[in-house]
């Protein structure tokens, strides 16, 4: 009872003290009281809070640029890499593929909106981060064309805003069309073997009996019949003859003159072909593809023995050049022409060859004027004498198309 006094005694003074001074200066606890210890004790504020710093709010994702179709080999190379067959398929396919540019450093994919007529749904989603800049598009019912398309970058729930948008117009996919050659012409020249004879006989002989002679040899079974009847050089409508071939001819020895040799000598046959393809509509379109395609279903060889020739489905237009004026109008040799390149020597029945760059350049200039292609063999172009014969090659081709795809 007497330590319940105490401790209402000295509540009461502390609460005289506040009343006096207006703060607390010292206090007592009841340990304090309890244990002797009088001396002043100091009231301690809290330390203050930091005050937090706002949550920086992230930059806008910049939209993606310059969306556009895919029009060209480069573009599908530079678009899937590795993977660029996918890109080929879709332009053969007269599919729309887009490409963009963005300089983002960190995304999840992309979205492409449709976006013409009220439209405002996504088509494409691609998660694969900043590469490719590339979605292909599926055809909506109506077609490609009129259809606009805007894309977006996102990076979990934020999207950027849209690229402006691209509209399809006639070219944004690709055509195909295959070309039959509007004229072809072959000029074949054939060269009379000279005789000559120990004897001091001489003479040349027809190419109807250089065949009479070579019988079973299958020398002739190639060559156009034109020829037989021209004799030395003949302008051939329609059909493709190209290559170089030589005979070797000898007689027999007659004994019965008492001879001490006998006549022979080589006969040569060489030509060229031109076909032209009439290509004035792709004038100023952008050519992604031109392949020429040639059948073959006859070529005649030489063999080293020169005992016989034989027939197969070889190619022998190993090289090409470009007409320089309507040669298909003349009647004359194939040799007014420029530029060209290699083509090789190719096993049929079916060649093609790569003629992009060439149809290409034609269409770059809408002004000019293409007079198609004349196809050679480099051993009639260089006039080779027959010291290799058995490097002769003589080819028909009985067909010819030029496949172009363009944009």
């Amino acid at each position: 009872m007497s330590q319940f006094r105490l401790i209402v005694a000295l509540c009461a003074t502390a609460v005289i003290l506040l009343g006096v001074s207006g703060q607390a200066t010292a206090g007592y606890s009841v340990a304090d009281v309890q244990g002797g210890n009088t001396g002043p004790v100091r009231a301690m504020s809290p330390p203050p809070r930091p005050t937090p710093k706002p949550t920086p709010k992230p930059k806008p994702i910049p939209a993606p640029s310059d969306v556009r179709p895919v029009q060209s080999v480069h573009d599908c190379a530079s678009a899937l890499a590795l993977l660029a067959t996918i890109c080929d398929n879709g332009v053969k396919s007269g599919d729309l593929q887009l490409l963009w540019k963005d300089g983002a450093s960190k995304l999840d994919g992309y979205k492409v909106y449709r976006v013409d007529g009220g439209h405002n749904n996504v088509v494409v989603t691609t998660s694969n981060g900043l590469t490719p800049k590339y979605a292909l598009i599926t055809k909506p019912g109506g077609g490609y064309e009129g259809a606009c398309y805007a894309v977006t970058a996102y990076l979990g729930n934020r999207e950027s805003a849209h690229s402006e948008k691209y509209c399809v117009q006639s070219g944004s996919t690709a055509s195909t069309e295959t070309f039959s050659p509007s004229h072809v012409r072959s000029y074949v020249i054939y060269i009379d073997p000279t005789i000559t004879d120990p004897n001091n006989y001489a003479n040349t002989l027809s190419l109807a009996a250089l065949i009479s002679k070579l019988q079973g040899s299958d020398f002739g079974a190639v060559l156009p019949s034109q020829l037989l009847a021209a004799n030395h050089s003949v302008s051939v409508s329609g059909s493709g003859y190209v290559g170089y071939q030589d005979a070797y001819y000898a007689e027999a020895i007659d004994t019965s003159q008492f001879r001490t040799g006998y006549p022979k000598g080589y006969a040569r046959i060489k030509s060229r072909a031109g076909y032209d393809f009439n290509l004035g509509k792709l004038a100023n379109r952008k050519i992604y593809s031109a392949i020429l395609t040639l059948d073959v279903s006859q070529t005649m060889q030489d063999t080293a023995g020169h005992t016989r020739f034989r027939t197969d489905d070889y190619s022998c237009a190993d090289t090409y050049s470009l007409g320089k004026d309507f040669w298909w109008s003349y009647s004359g040799a194939l040799n007014n022409t420029s530029g060209g390149g290699h083509i090789g020597l190719k096993s049929g029945p079916v060649v093609t060859v790569d003629m992009t760059g060439t149809v290409e350049n034609w269409a770059a200039d809408g002004n000019q004027r293409d007079y198609g292609f004349i196809l050679s063999n480099a051993l009639a172009d260089t006039n080779a004498m027959p010291a290799y014969p058995d490097l002769g090659c003589f080819t028909k081709y009985y067909n010819a198309s030029l496949k172009v795809i363009y944009f």
